[in-house]
């Protein structure tokens, strides 16, 4: 609540030059006491200054921001080693203190959200989920996995290797259970895929090249990123390599056809927009390849 100045100017000069109290100055002026002790306080200059101590560290503030600014995430205790080597004689709390006020601020990523259109793409990857006893020895065992970019639904089988003749049948099988392709299958970099890369020119692999064409699919090798970059069924793969690596070598088999089992089914969501026809069904096309 505000008064007027003029109020303001008379509680101060009654209280400071005719000394009356508080409560005789608002039954007088027609005001609250508490009014009148907001006015007191803020017209009183209580406010006592003190002169910042000088501390032990303000001699190697220099070399502190200078090492904070090209080592951002260097620890309080290794600046501390740093500087008793050039004849810090404090504490390390203090120096906790200055280093939390003049760290610098990590520098945030960006990152753009994405969401593709129905029947546009779809992920693809493999992940290695153990090995499996054959006649004089043993081989390594992948799983394959697709995964619908708009709906999530996805499809994932056990392979032995990870050829182009693989992939080509994988691929099919794919299409068969989802009843048609996307517009893009969204590939990693691996040799089976991208034989060479400069920039944004690809070469890819001639076999994938065939199935893509038979099946009007485009082929997209994704740029090489960090690891926050990687896509769905990378994440979906290593879920189920960790699953099928609790079980012993005759087990995974069992395990890891029941993981595609349950994944394979199609989403309340998915199916439905499927149904409006949003991806374009090439069955045919899909019985007479390979």
């Amino acid at each position: 609540m505000t008064i007027d100045p003029s109020k303001e100017h008379d509680i101060r000069r009654l209280a400071d030059v005719e000394k009356w109290k508080r409560g005789t100055i608002a039954a007088e002026l027609g005001v609250h006491p508490d009014v009148v002790d907001r006015v007191l306080d803020r017209g009183a200059e209580r406010a006592l200054v003190v002169a910042p101590r000088p501390s032990l560290v303000d001699a190697y503030v220099p070399f502190i921001d200078e090492t904070l600014k090209a080592h951002p995430r260097l620890r309080a205790t290794r600046l501390f080693d740093m500087l008793r080597l050039r004849g810090y004689e404090g504490g390390i709390a203090i120096l906790r203190r200055h280093v939390a006020e003049v760290r610098p601020a990590p520098r945030g990523e960006v990152y753009l959200w994405t969401e593709r259109l129905v029947g546009e793409q779809a992920q693809v990857d493999w992940a290695h989920v153990g090995s499996l006893a054959v006649t004089g020895g043993t081989r390594p065992l992948w799983v394959f996995v697709m995964v619908l970019a708009y709906s999530r639904a996805m499809w994932a089988e056990l392979v032995f290797d990870l050829t182009v003749e693989s992939l080509r049948r994988s691929l099919v099988r794919a299409a068969r259970f989802f009843g048609g392709v996307t517009r893009q299958w969204l590939f990693d970099n691996p040799k089976t895929v991208v034989l060479a890369r400069h920039g944004d020119a690809v070469r890819y692999h001639p076999g994938l090249l065939e199935i893509a064409g038979a099946l009007r699919v485009q082929p997209h090798g994704e740029p090489p990123h960090d690891s926050h970059d990687r896509h769905e069924p990378l994440a979906r793969g290593a879920a189920m390599s960790r699953t099928c690596e609790r079980g012993s070598a005759a087990d995974r088999i069992e395990t890891s056809a029941d993981a595609r089992a349950s994944t394979t089914s199609r989403p309340e969501r998915a199916t439905r927009r499927i149904s409006l026809g949003a991806l374009r069904f090439r069955r045919s096309v899909a019985r007479s390849s390979i």
